[in-house]
């Protein structure tokens, strides 16, 4: 994905609740991965391709609420956008270990659980094994 061609619903929608999407690049690199947005107990990289929303990376902030609160935080900000983004079928993510910072992998772990248990499941994309949220009356639960 070199280039972002236009904002997407899901940093409209960002921008209307005050944030300030940021464009995400794959490291060091020229490379657009997608847009970052930062809030106060976590920051997500996500971009959005047709009906699908993908979370790229999910980083817990260390805080008052720790990871505990920015993974409440994030299931509440799906909901929102679930609600409020009405062309969106799915959230998707490929949860990838940190063997570098074992927290972000707990964190990961952590969110992928309550994702399950509201109605995700793990799909093969591309031979890689992606969670899959529906979103809407596509099976998801509250």
């Amino acid at each position: 994905m070199p280039a972002l061609p236009s904002i997407d619903p899901v940093t409209r929608f960002f921008k209307s609740q005050g944030l300030q999407p940021e464009v995400a690049y794959f490291g060091k690199s020229d490379f657009v991965v997608g847009w970052r947005v930062r809030l106060s107990s976590f920051e997500v990289v996500y971009r959005c391709e047709n009906t699908m929303l993908t979370v790229c990376s999910f980083i817990a902030n260390q805080g008052d609420n720790g990871a505990g609160g920015a993974v409440s935080q994030f299931i509440v900000l799906v909901h929102q956008i679930e609600c409020n983004i009405k062309q969106l079928n799915s959230v998707r993510g490929c949860f990838v270990e940190s063997f570098a910072d074992p927290e972000i992998s707990r964190d990961r772990r952590r969110l992928a659980s309550i994702l399950l248990a509201k109605g995700a499941a793990w799909q093969k994309i591309d031979g890689e094994s992606w969670l899959v949220y529906p979103l809407g009356s596509k099976g998801a639960r509250s």
